[in-house]
């Protein structure tokens, strides 16, 4: 009888790279011959973030979300695509309170929690909550076997991280999707892990091709240099000029995902508010070159084999993106700006690439293949 994992993550997050690494997780745990199911957590704090029109988080978002109203059936389109991407996941059912996780002990085997953000107490779905929201992620429900896998504590303080370490240290296996992550945990809590690379990377191009939605009528045919950032209204502004030469400079039109800044569309600019999972994954692909500040757009140009610029503020401390394209030999192709890549043509040798990134996701599937193996036992 196969064994019977339950996973919980941000899995219903209206957000591309949350859903699609949670698809990931429970698609290799079913390669390997595992029952995977994904805990339906859904915090109400969660729904309010993703919602159309924030009336909870005071007179400011309310106001921002008025400009979106011209475009509200784009984004009822956005969401409707992103819930029927998550129902299609195999889901327990429901719930939104810490306390009910307890519920679900006795159904599986073995729990596996990550990846993303789950142990991040920045993060959108529990930024504004009580830290007891975090539990049903650190598994405090079970006494079952506890793995994790590629989870992300990010910019969580050294005082914060104490405040959950003595939960983490009763794992049986401890993974994060950044070797940053793994050194301070042991400098602050003494607590070893691994270093795993992110689940969408588990997956091979051909895993994802069946996923892709069409491309919309008014793009088939097209040259388009795609740009996908989660960038505000202001820095959406500012960057706008410049991404309108560049793809003009390249005989292209401008495709743009940005789901936190609304703008006005033309012929040679086009808005895709409306793009779901599905969608993002075929844009990405049939652009002749993608620009994004994206980690997860990072991570699938790369699994999709797309010629890709990274753009990242010089100031950022977030290692995520320059950890995985060091790895990858593609530190390249980070950029400040669309300015700087003004004269360069030079393709990505992408067999040299995926052959790099084979070396990574072996040593992260003996990882769950050795974390699963003893829990067996």
């Amino acid at each position: 009888m196969k064994k019977k994992i339950g996973i919980i993550t941000y899995h219903s997050a209206y957000n591309f790279g949350s859903v699609l690494q949670a698809y990931a997780t429970q698609k290799i745990l079913e390669t390997l011959g595992y029952e995977a199911t994904i805990l339906n957590y859904r915090m109400k704090s969660q729904y309010e973030y993703y919602s159309i029109i924030h009336i909870k988080q005071g007179l400011k978002s309310f106001l921002k979300d008025l400009l979106h109203i011209p475009q509200i059936k784009q984004y009822i389109a956005r969401k409707n695509r992103f819930e029927k991407f998550i129902s299609s996941l195999n889901l327990t059912h429901e719930f939104s309170e810490p306390d009910e996780a307890k519920h679900f002990e006795n159904q599986f085997d073995i729990f596996i929690s990550g990846s993303d953000q789950i142990w991040n107490k920045h993060s959108n779905e529990l930024d504004s909550v009580d830290w007891s929201y975090m539990d049903p992620y650190l598994l405090t429900f079970t006494n079952k076997k506890k793995i994790s896998y590629a989870s992300s504590i990010v910019n969580m303080t050294s005082d914060e991280l104490k405040m959950i370490a003595s939960k983490i240290a009763v794992f049986d296996y401890i993974s994060f999707r950044e070797a940053e992550s793994c050194t301070r945990l042991m400098e602050v809590a003494g607590i070893s892990s691994e270093a795993v690379i992110d689940p969408t990377l588990l997956l091979e191009k051909e895993n994802w091709m069946p996923l892709m939605g069409e491309l919309p009528g008014n793009l088939k045919g097209k040259k388009y240099v795609l740009y996908y950032a989660l960038d505000g209204i202001k820095k959406t502004t500012e960057i706008l000029p410049k991404l309108q030469k560049f793809a003009g400079d390249r005989g292209c039109i401008l495709v743009m995902i940005t789901p936190l800044a609304y703008f006005v569309g033309n012929k040679k600019t086009y808005n895709m508010i409306e793009a779901g999972p599905k969608e993002f994954l075929s844009l990405i692909y049939n652009a002749e070159v993608v620009l994004t500040n994206s980690y997860h757009g990072t991570l699938f140009s790369i699994n999709l084999g797309a010629e890709f610029y990274t753009l990242r503020d010089p100031k950022s401390k977030d290692q995520r993106i320059t950890s995985i394209l060091d790895i990858l030999g593609l530190s390249h192709r980070i950029v400040a700006s669309p300015e700087d890549i003004k004269n360069r043509s030079e393709k990505i040798d992408y067999e040299t690439v995926w052959k790099t990134r084979n070396i990574y996701k072996n040593k992260s599937l003996e990882y769950l293949k050795k974390s699963i193996g003893e829990a067996d036992e």
